[in-house]
């Protein structure tokens, strides 16, 4: 019985057009930028940890600087 009242949903609902008024664009738009902004920051903010990560950051140096 779910399943036939399952079916008969979805067959309903398929056959439908979604309509998006033109604020809902925006906000898709907004939530685009917010999520691109969002993790240039956090990028920017961990850079160094990621480079160090791989080996290319800046090395600690514990040493006087002398070569032995």
């Amino acid at each position: 019985m779910t399943f036939y009242i399952m079916g008969q949903l979805i067959e309903h609902f398929s056959n439908q057009r979604p309509y998006l008024d033109p604020s809902s664009g925006s906000i898709l738009i907004q939530l685009l930028l917010a999520g691109l902004l969002g993790a240039g920051i956090l990028l920017r903010t961990y850079w160094s940890r990621i480079l160090k990560l791989f080996g290319r950051g800046k090395q600690d140096q514990t040493d006087d600087g002398e070569d032995e």
